[in-house]
């Protein structure tokens, strides 16, 4: 499992009108950020998951520490976002996603225009299994606030603690739970 933070928007399916806004400097200056992706399925049936990976790269060792590859499946991610002047909160989940060490960049033509047709990510999953939480039961999903203070000015959370730990942070069993929780209660 791992938290990746983006800016927010209500459908993150590319839209015009729901360009996803933020504290990231592009967001700041208008850009479209990839994240406005998220939850578009491509015809594939996938969803192409974005979030800035610092240094452009993704510790897959910090997810599961017996990784060895380049890419990691079977993992949860959870998106978490914030409205301007407020806390974060989950705003949807992928489940038995495949994350990428490094940022994928791919010709995509249900990419909005903006990009010249190329899409990136760092993690794709079955939009089944998948879930965006409706803007207006966000609110009730904030983070815990040890989780939502460790993470801090950084887009990513990982699981363990160091990239040669075996040991894994206490959040995520917490967060198991809430994203069950939400399951259970049928947003």
């Amino acid at each position: 499992m791992i938290l990746g933070k983006i800016g927010w928007a209500n459908r993150y399916e590319g839209l015009e009108d729901d360009r996803p806004v933020g504290e990231f400097s592009g967001l700041r200056g208008g850009s479209l950020g990839h994240e406005a992706f998220n939850f578009k399925r491509a015809p594939d049936g996938q969803y192409y998951g974005y979030f800035r990976a610092q240094h452009g790269n993704l510790n897959l060792k910090r997810i599961d520490s017996l990784s060895t590859g380049s890419t990691l499946g079977g993992v949860t991610v959870i998106w978490v976002s914030r409205p301007l002047g407020h806390s974060l909160r989950v705003v949807g989940w992928y489940r038995n996603a495949t994350v990428f060490a490094s940022t994928q960049t791919e010709d995509s033509p249900w990419i909005h225009d903006d990009y010249g047709g190329k899409g990136s990510y760092v993690c794709t999953a079955p939009a089944e299994g998948s879930a965006l939480l409706p803007e207006e039961k966000r609110e009730a999903w904030k983070l815990p606030k040890p989780v939502a203070k460790r993470m801090g000015h950084t887009n990513i959370r990982y699981p363990h603690l160091g990239s040669h730990s075996g040991e894994r942070a206490s959040w995520v069993g917490e967060m198991g739970d809430l994203i069950d929780r939400i399951e259970t209660s049928n947003p």
